[in-house]
């Protein structure tokens, strides 16, 4: 009885690939929902910071710059977050750092 090491090594080596493929189609997958599941928790953990420390009288200050700083300053010396609110062209308009005010995110 003679084995045919050649054309069994070739079906190996297609096995293997063919598994190797897979794998790596999986962990690609697996790494992309885990980096989407990362950025919605970042999102709604910032929504629900911005809802927590959200004054009643926020429809107000939108327009005065001033208060939204003091907001700002005050909910960073008690949480100690790095809290920055942008307006809708995405330039900060009040942030802890007063040096980059008037930077786009």
């Amino acid at each position: 009885m003679r084995w045919n090491f050649n054309g069994l090594q070739a079906r190996l080596s297609a096995a293997f690939l063919l598994v190797s493929v897979g794998i790596a189609a999986f962990v690609a997958l697996a790494f992309r929902m885990d980096q989407a599941t990362i950025e919605r928790a970042a999102r709604l953990e910032a929504e629900h910071v911005a809802l927590t420390l959200v004054p009643p009288s926020l429809k107000d200050a939108i327009h005065k710059p001033a208060l939204l700083q003091a907001f700002v300053d005050g909910a960073h010396s008690n949480y100690n977050r790095d809290v920055v609110i942008v307006d809708t062209r995405k330039v900060g308009i009040a942030d802890i750092a007063h040096e980059e005010l008037g930077q786009v995110y």
